[in-house]
């Protein structure tokens, strides 16, 4: 057997989900709303009424970064969406999703939720 050749070429990089990433479902009387954070920290929203479906909330205001886990809890006409980040900072944002964003007179998404709120408890 001769020597090893030199390296390939690198592989095209591929976004995933990274251990402490997550997904959520809530369902309420209007829709099934997913969230999910991906490997790069970013949290998504999908809203099945809306197109496209998923929609970014790292605009948001208050949104921490680095974001590793998410969940999510809805009534009749708001989405609650709670994040903890790698530091360990706990965030909540409420949006509304009734009516549809974009639609009458609420915003569409990520308008439509108000700026996250830093819940993280005290050491």
């Amino acid at each position: 057997m001769g020597p090893a050749g030199p390296p390939g070429p690198a592989g095209a990089a591929v976004l995933t989900a990274r251990s402490s990433g997550s997904v959520a479902t809530s369902i309420n009387d209007v829709a099934r709303f997913t969230a999910l954070v991906l490997g790069n920290g970013t949290t998504s929203i999908r809203d099945p009424r809306t197109n496209p479906p998923w929609h970014g909330v790292m605009s948001v205001p208050g949104y921490p970064g680095d974001v590793t886990q998410v969940a999510l809890d809805s009534d009749a006409t708001n989405l609650y969406v709670t994040v903890l980040n790698a530091t360990g900072m706990v965030s909540h944002t409420t949006c509304l999703v009734r009516p549809t964003p974009g639609t009458l007179s609420n915003p569409a998404w990520p308008r439509n939720c108000g700026a996250f709120t830093d819940l993280t408890p005290p050491n």
